[in-house]
């Protein structure tokens, strides 16, 4: 079951992290367990060992990869929960521009309780 999944969900793993930073994923291991990793200082490192802003920007990615392998053609609807709590200013910016980009495809319910954090631009799909 895992090697099924292993590739489609470190694929889509790597689209996000593209969509989302403007980085590859060249480094990330995604292993037997679905535990990801990354490669620094030439050791592969456990995702928790890494900032807070950093764990979330992976689970971020990681969680879409998820959905994009679980789910086909219909897709589910995302619910986000304030996600950028630990994010900096310029990857705030990022991640809005994220989840407008994934609702394209997905429905988003995108609750947050902080004004930098919400949306200056209407959220309305373009189609």
């Amino acid at each position: 079951l895992t090697n099924r999944y292993t590739k489609p969900i470190m694929k889509s793993f790597s689209k996000h992290l593209m969509t989302l930073t403007g980085k590859n994923s060249d480094g990330y291991y995604l292993d037997a367990n679905i535990r990801m990793t990354k490669s620094e200082y030439g050791m592969q490192r456990e995702i928790e060992r890494m900032s807070r802003g950093q764990q979330d920007l992976v689970g971020i990615c990681m969680r879409m990869a998820l959905v994009d392998a679980m789910y086909g053609e219909e897709k589910p609807f995302i619910i986000f929960d304030d996600p950028f709590t630990n994010f900096d200013s310029v990857k705030t910016r990022n991640g809005m521009d994220f989840v407008r980009k994934l609702a394209e495809e997905y429905q988003i319910l995108y609750f947050t309780c902080h004004e930098s954090r919400r949306s200056k631009k209407p959220w309305v799909p373009a189609h």
